[in-house]
């Protein structure tokens, strides 16, 4: 997925501030980490490897 969508570049054009998903579902994955396996995610490696990717 792109990092900014149509919906958020037309958003922004009329000045209002906008956020991409990925930190919600990086959050998210990470509960569902914690419940699947007792452990914490590494949130910061995530996020890295996330955006070392896009």
């Amino acid at each position: 997925h792109p990092r900014k969508t149509k919906l958020l570049k037309m958003a922004e054009s009329i000045g209002c501030k906008t956020i991409n998903g990925i930190g919600m579902i990086i959050h998210q994955g990470a509960l569902a980490f914690k419940i699947w396996t007792g452990h914490d995610m590494p949130i910061d490696y995530i996020k890295r490897t996330l955006l070392f990717n896009e």
